[in-house]
């Protein structure tokens, strides 16, 4: 009798809101790999880069989660698999995959802990129900840093302002976006309103719906240019919307997706089969290459010829699938359904809160002098570096640690990697520098008469110069010659490789410290 309740009980451990949460994440991952979706079945690509290899690895399983979103332990692949993958590729992370792997880590770490507390009894409600509100109390804080961070001088200066170049980034993918001047000037000031709004919106049970709707339409805008982060978002966002709810609108999902199937059992009548495991394994695997090609073909479109077949038409497609669900399910559902509007946002257990603190923390590097990537910062025009502070708030005598205040000027080398810092530079001289200008951008301010810049001399943290040249020295550079000032000595050395001080940085600060290149503009310029 027990061994057959216990058998139920496997057969009926479905967490509808996991799953949504699954389903949303995994395609969050092939839009963020788009490039390697498209070439995934191109066969003279070097398979034998580790890099690439996790990047396979991680569309593939997105895939096999799209097909069984239900599935826990495929979902729990899919973790790992980003998790490595992105410790690999590091520092060269953007500031969400950064969050995404702390939000993964916390995930994991409960689902490990909670199969050795219930055994036998765990499921995926409990599971879901222990790491849902770590996620959220996360969410929570990274909208917090997101407005802080952009209460500088540099992000309301309209001109220079990322609320500004974003706005003309999603008018080179969309050109009817309309840009009057009078929005332009607000711009600034509407995105800090709306970043700041949400976390609020989202904590008070009565606004929550209110604030899931802003920050749909918020995350869709960005979308055109940074589609995979949005499409992140909107898996976290789903984590907001209690899990009882999301059971009381499942027979009503049932009920349309039965109503799909009678459609297609016209044309093929596969659902009656009765199948072998070998043919839900070939099954899949034929819809896995189908998925492949089918968005490999949107990827490579150019939306220049055919707007909608391109993977600016895929994401719109996707978002407008996504739209109908989230109002028809959602907000349809609100008096239908009676959706609960209470959700937990402290976890049960309380230890597990080092992970929230752990995004607060790292949000507070730069002010702190640590580092000035991959905090959150991005896109804020924020400038803590050389000891100094462009923050409306925020003094720069917090800076406890001298890392962004300890600026080189590398004069010269033999080596592209460290010479590419030296003079001015109107390309990305990069590690985490960016200020290519929109092309709409740029025509915007000749015809308003505006100065612009778009060359710059850069200063480089001595942590970044130290990352650099170990780098190099680990990759078996020889004879490398570089010249560099700092604190106003000129200094020279004709085997970089060896110098104790300058190739000695550890594996902790080459993955986990790294900076950006610091631009000669004070204002602070629109980065990630």
């Amino acid at each position: 009798m027990d061994s057959g309740e216990r058998t139920v009980d496997k057969a009926g451990d479905v967490s509808s809101a996991f799953t949504v949460f699954a389903f949303l994440f995994a395609w969050a991952q092939l839009f963020d790999y788009s490039a390697a979706v498209a070439t995934i079945f191109d066969f003279s690509t070097n398979y034998y880069d580790i890099d690439y290899c996790f990047t396979v690895a991680i569309c593939l399983t997105a895939v096999w989660v799209i097909l069984n979103p239900s599935s826990l332990y495929r979902s729990i692949f899919l973790f790992v698999f980003v998790i490595v993958g992105t410790i690999i590729r590091m520092p060269i992370s953007p500031n969400h995959v950064v969050f995404e792997v702390i939000v993964l880590i916390s995930i994991l770490t409960c689902f490990v802990y909670m199969k050795l507390k219930e055994k036998s009894s765990f499921t995926k409600t409990k599971f879901y129900e222990a790491f849902a509100p770590v996620v959220r109390l996360e969410v929570i804080v990274l909208y917090f840093w997101a407005a802080i961070h952009k209460i500088n001088t540099g992000f309301f200066d309209k001109d220079i302002s990322c609320a500004t170049i974003q706005l003309f980034n999603v008018k080179d993918v969309l050109p009817i976006m309309p840009t009057p001047d009078w929005f332009i000037s607000i711009n600034p000031f509407l995105t800090l309103l709306t970043e700041s709004s949400i976390p609020i919106l989202l904590i008070i049970p009565k606004t929550r719906i209110l604030g899931l709707i802003i920050a749909i339409i918020f995350h869709f805008i960005l979308g055109f240019v940074y589609t995979g982060f949005t499409i992140l978002v909107y898996s976290f966002l789903s984590l907001f919307i209690p899990a009882s709810s999301y059971d009381r609108i499942k027979p009503n999902f049932k009920q349309l997706t039965y109503k799909l199937s009678k459609i297609l059992s016209k044309f093929s009548n596969y659902k009656d089969w009765k199948k072998t495991r070998f043919d839900n394994f070939i099954t899949q695997l034929i819809f896995l290459i189908s998925i492949f090609f089918l968005m490999g073909f949107f990827m490579r479109g150019n939306p220049e010829k055919f707007y909608l077949l391109s993977e600016e038409g895929l994401y719109i497609i996707f978002f407008f699938v996504f739209l109908i669900a989230f109002f028809y399910f959602v907000i349809r559902g609100l008096k239908e359904f009676r959706i609960e509007q209470r959700i937990t946002l402290v976890p049960e257990m309380k230890w597990l809160l080092i992970f929230p603190i752990l995004v607060l923390v790292n949000g507070s590097l730069p002010h702190l002098g640590v580092k000035n990537i991959q905090s959150m910062a991005m896109f804020s025009n924020l400038r803590t570096e050389g000891g100094k502070t462009n923050h409306l708030f925020i003094p720069s005598f917090f800076q406890s640690s001298n890392n962004l205040e300890d600026l080189v000027t590398i004069k010269g080398a033999n080596l592209r990697e460290l010479n590419k810092f030296s003079g001015f530079s109107s390309r990305r001289p990069l590690r985490g520098t960016s200020v290519t200008l929109p092309r709409s951008y740029v025509k915007h301010m000749e015809n308003n008469d505006k100065d612009y810049r778009e060359r710059f001399e850069y200063k480089v943290p001595f942590v970044l110069l130290q990352n650099l040249v170990t780098g190099l020295a680990k990759e078996g550079q020889k004879d490398i010659k570089l010249e560099y000032e700092r604190d106003g000595e000129i200094l020279y050395t004709r085997n970089a490789e060896v110098d104790p001080v300058l190739s000695k940085a550890s594996i902790f600060q080459r993955k986990f410290i790294s900076q950006r290149a610091v631009p000669d503009d004070d204002r602070g310029l629109c980065m990630w």
